[in-house]
C-alpha cells in the first residue's frame, strides 16, 4: 500500500465559498491549506489546518511523494474520442478537439490528458497563469509537487457510478473516468443539466450514490433554503433538477480515495517536478560507489588469483632446474627445457646420421664407379634416412643398372626423374635402406 503526502488548497474567505462570482486568489500564501499522511484512503477528520508556511515547516521532515488537491470549481473536464493512429499525437491534438466548447484562449490553459478506453480520453484543463502561480509559490519554497488533481476527482466511486456529494454549500460530482466538477450549490439549476446529456440513463446497473455532509457549515454560511442539508433536501433537489435520476442517499462525508485519480495529474510539461543537482548529484553517487566497489572486487580477485599463479610458476620453475642440475651440473642456466631439448637432438642428429649415411654410401660408391658414373649432388635426410642423389650417365639403361644392383645389395633405390641432356642422361634416384621401404 503506497503512501502520499496529502495538501489539499482551501479557499481563503466565507464569501469565496459562498460567491463564486469573487476574483479567485492570486498570491498562494493568502491560501489556507489542510494537509497530512495518507494511504488509499483519506481522512479528512485527521488533517492539519494552517497557512502555507506552516505546510512547508511541517513538509521538512517527510520524503514521500507529495499530492496537492486544488478545488474542482477550477477545472474542466470534457471527453474525446480518438483513434489509434491519433494516439502518440493526442497531447497536442486533444485540446484543439474542444476549442469550441472553451469560453477564451487554449493557449492560455493547461491540459491533462488521460487515455481512459482505447478510443476515449478524459481531457482536463485550467488556467495556465493561476496554476503556475500555484506550482511556483510551493517551488520557491524548496517544495516540489508531484501530482496535482482536482478535489472531486477524489470521490471514491466504481465504474458503474456517478457520486455527488453535498459538504456544506458546495456540490462535488465524479461521473465516468475522471469527469465532474465542484460548484457552489446555487449553480446547480445551471450545471446540472448538463450532467443528462452524458449520464448512462439506460443502464439499468448504473448507480447514482449521494452524500451528505457538513450541514454546521452550510447553515452558518447561507440561510438558503434552496441547500440541500439532508436527505429530505437531496430529494427534492433531484426532482426538481435531475428527476430522471433515482439516488441511493447517505447521510456522512463520500470516502475519499487517491490512486485512481493520480492519471489525471496536472504536474505535466513544464509543471512536472524539478529535480534539484543535489539530487541529481545524490543519484549519481550512488552510481559511483557501486562501481568504486564493483572495480575493486575485481582487482582484489584478480589480484589474488595472479600472487598465486606467480607462486606455483615460481615452484615449478625450480623443480625443472632441479631437475636440469641433475643432468647438467654446471653452466649457466637459461631457458633449461630449451637447452635439454638442444642437447637431446644434437646427440640423436650426431648419432643417427653417421650410422646410417656411411651404411648407404658403402653399398652406392662402388657400384657408381663401376659403371662409369658421374656422381653429381648428394643429400641425406635424417628424417626419412633417405639418401637422395643427382648422377650423370652415358645411356639410360645405365641408370637402370644402376637401380638393379643398388636393389641387389639389399637397399631400395627409387627413380625420381630422368632426362637426355646432349649425348647424356641426368637423372635423380632415392635410396633407402630395405628396413624403411
Amino acid at each position: 500500500m503506497n503512501n502520499y503526502i496529502y495538501i489539499e488548497l482551501l479557499e481563503q474567505t466565507v464569501e469565496q465559498l459562498v460567491d463564486n462570482d469573487v476574483e479567485p486568489i492570486n498570491d498562494v500564501s493568502s491560501y489556507q491549506f489542510r494537509w497530512g499522511v495518507v494511504d488509499e484512503n483519506i481522512m479528512i477528520g485527521l488533517m492539519e489546518y494552517g497557512s502555507l508556511m506552516q505546510c512547508v515547516q511541517w513538509l521538512e521532515s517527510k520524503k514521500l511523494p507529495l499530492v496537492l488537491v486544488i478545488s474542482g470549481k477550477h477545472v474542466v473536464t470534457h471527453q474525446v474520442g480518438f483513434s489509434e493512429k491519433e494516439k502518440r499525437h493526442l497531447a497536442k491534438i486533444a485540446p484543439y478537439e474542444i476549442e469550441d466548447k472553451i469560453v477564451g484562449d487554449v493557449d492560455e490553459l493547461h491540459f491533462s490528458i488521460n487515455p481512459t478506453q482505447p478510443d476515449l480520453a478524459t481531457v482536463s484543463y485550467l488556467n495556465r497563469q493561476w496554476f503556475s502561480k500555484i506550482w511556483t509559490g510551493f517551488a520557491d519554497k524548496g517544495v516540489y509537487i508531484d501530482v496535482c488533481i482536482a478535489d472531486f476527482q477524489c470521490l471514491q466511486k466504481k465504474d458503474n457510478e456517478t457520486l455527488f456529494w453535498f459538504e456544506g454549500n458546495s456540490l462535488k460530482v465524479h461521473s465516468s473516468y475522471g469527469q465532474g466538477f465542484s460548484i457552489h450549490q446555487k449553480m446547480a439549476p445551471l450545471v446540472l443539466p448538463k450532467l443528462l446529456e452524458n449520464y448512462p440513463l439506460n443502464n439499468e446497473d448504473h448507480r447514482c450514490i449521494v452524500y451528505i455532509s457538513g450541514n454546521e457549515l452550510s447553515e452558518q454560511l447561507s440561510d438558503d433554503i434552496n441547500m440541500v442539508r439532508t436527505t429530505d433536501d437531496a430529494k427534492q433537489f433531484f426532482n426538481k433538477f435531475l428527476p430522471e435520476i433515482q439516488p441511493t442517499l447517505f447521510s456522512e462525508p463520500a470516502p475519499l480515495s487517491i490512486n485512481k485519480s493520480l492519471a489525471t495529474n496536472f504536474c505535466r510539461g513544464e509543471f512536472v517536478k524539478k529535480v534539484s543537482s543535489a539530487e541529481h548529484f545524490k543519484g549519481f553517487q550512488y552510481v559511483a560507489l557501486l562501481l568504486l566497489l564493483s572495480v575493486m572486487t575485481f582487482l582484489a580477485v584478480n589480484g589474488a588469483e595472479i600472487y598465486s599463479l606467480t607462486k606455483k610458476n615460481q615452484l615449478i620453475s625450480q623443480q625443472i632446474e632441479s631437475q636440469y642440475r641433475q643432468v647438467i651440473p654446471e653452466g649457466i642456466v637459461d631457458d633449461p627445457v630449451r637447452q635439454l631439448a638442444d642437447k637431446l637432438g644434437v646427440v640423436e642428429s650426431a648419432g643417427s646420421e653417421a650410422s646410417q649415411l656411411v651404411y648407404l654410401l658403402s653399398h652406392l660408391a662402388p657400384i657408381i664407379q663401376s659403371l662409369n658414373i658421374d656422381l653429381s649432388t648428394i643429400n641425406y635426410s635424417q628424417k626419412d634416412k633417405s639418401l637422395r642423389v643427382s648422377i650423370y650417365a652415358p645411356a639410360f639403361s645405365s641408370v637402370e643398372q644402376l637401380r638393379t644392383q643398388i636393389n641387389a645389395k639389399g637397399l631400395f633405390a627409387e627413380l625420381l626423374s630422368s632426362n637426355a641432356i646432349d649425348d647424356r642422361f641426368q637423372a635423380r634416384l632415392r635410396i633407402r635402406g630395405e628396413q624403411n621401404q
